[in-house]
């Protein structure tokens, strides 16, 4: 009798982990992301200033550079509309700019695609 106490107790205790576990994993999937990739004639650009704004106040809320993909991530943004503008120099002094505004839902990994033109 002790035997299938302990046995049914074990079973509950290692269900109740599982299941913990589980609400994480769908915790973890409403994570709400936006990937910026800043391209130009069709390549992705490394090293584009990425200004992102609140649409709303025109706040900026951060400030960065693209990576070799040509890409910026944000992760764990707020639901909401967002102004996002990229800027690149090059060596000769050539400017290109891009703009777009792209509206984010609560859990949504949303991905926006700038093609830059000349300036």
């Amino acid at each position: 009798m002790k035997r299938v106490t302990l046995f049914s107790i074990l079973l509950v205790v290692l269900l109740g982990l599982q299941l913990g576990s589980c609400k994480k994993k769908k915790e973890e999937s409403k994570e709400t992301t936006l990937l910026v990739t800043v391209k130009y004639a069709g390549d992705p650009l490394e090293g584009a200033n990425v200004t992102l704004y609140d649409n709303a106040s025109n706040d900026i809320l951060s400030q960065d550079q693209t990576d070799a993909n040509g890409q910026v991530e944000y992760k764990d943004i707020e639901e909401g509309s967002y102004y996002i503008t990229a800027i690149y120099i090059d060596l000769n002094n050539n400017q290109y700019y891009g703009e777009t505004i792209v509206s984010v839902k609560t859990g949504e990994q949303k991905n926006v695609t700038i093609n830059l033109s000349t300036f």
